[in-house]
């Protein structure tokens, strides 16, 4: 069973991360091609009064 834990632990620890940009996962999973099309509001000048 040690064995069984430690291959385990190595398959999900030892693998190479993957280097992806931020942007890129984030259209990923909430791109308009997965079902998320937000509608942004118009942006204004910000005010300084």
């Amino acid at each position: 069973m040690e064995e069984e834990a430690r291959v385990i632990l190595h398959e999900a620890v030892g693998r190479e991360p993957k280097t992806q940009n931020l942007v890129t996962v984030i259209r990923s999973r909430f791109g308009p091609e997965n079902g998320v099309d937000l509608e942004l509001p118009q942006r204004e000048p910000i005010r300084f009064d």
